[in-house]
């Protein structure tokens, strides 16, 4: 059954009301509770193996939620808080000129057979291979990871799209995979704990 859209529509409401405020997942589900006709499929509990057992309504309201994040209509920049985009004003972004120079990057660095450390597992990474859409890395266990373009291209739009700053773990919740972008994107660094976009702080 497709996803009611107006669950996100109702959520996106009280964001503009708070915006740029950050709204926890809970605040979420108390507005749309007391704003909301929902239909008995919605009231009723979701069934899960594993999780917490809850109305329908609240699981498919994340799912719309991780979907408009993808789409860049909210923005999530830590766990269960929510809010609309405050991408910095006059950023002059391409994403996929981006990821071509994180690939021209990683040739340089396989050539040269460099090693770098995921920043919160202290593992050794180093990369196995790299094309025009994907890069993979290992870890000292060897255990690989795909850089895929579009993923990549998505968590530095996301990254921007929280005003180009965002805590550890928010980039990615892979620390492999956060590390090894930061590490490959030359427009992003760190800072202290969180991780930046260098051309619009």
């Amino acid at each position: 059954m497709a996803l009611d859209k107006k669950l996100l529509y109702s959520a996106i409401e009280l964001m503009n009301k708070s915006h740029p405020k950050e709204l926890h997942i809970q605040d979420l589900y108390h507005y749309i509770e007391k704003n909301f006709n929902f239909s008995f499929r919605q009231l009723s509990l979701h069934k899960q193996i594993l999780g917490q057992i809850e109305p329908n309504w609240k699981h498919d309201l994340r799912n719309l939620l991780g979907i408009a994040k993808t789409n860049s209509t909210v923005i999530n920049p830590s766990r269960n808080n929510w809010a609309l985009p405050r991408r910095p004003k006059g950023l002059d972004f391409n994403p996929d000129i981006c990821f071509d120079k994180m690939v021209k990057k990683a040739s340089k660095i396989y050539s040269q057979d460099t090693k770098f450390e995921c920043r919160r597992t202290n593992q050794t990474l180093f990369l196995v291979s790299y094309s025009d859409d994907k890069i993979v890395i290992k870890n000292s266990s060897l255990k690989q990871r795909n850089l895929l373009k579009s993923m990549v291209c998505s968590k530095i739009n996301h990254l921007l799209n929280c005003g180009g700053r965002l805590p550890h773990g928010s980039l990615h919740k892979w620390g492999n995979i956060e590390s090894a972008i930061v590490f490959l994107c030359d427009s992003i660094d760190y800072e202290g704990s969180e991780i930046i976009f260098l051309n619009s702080v």
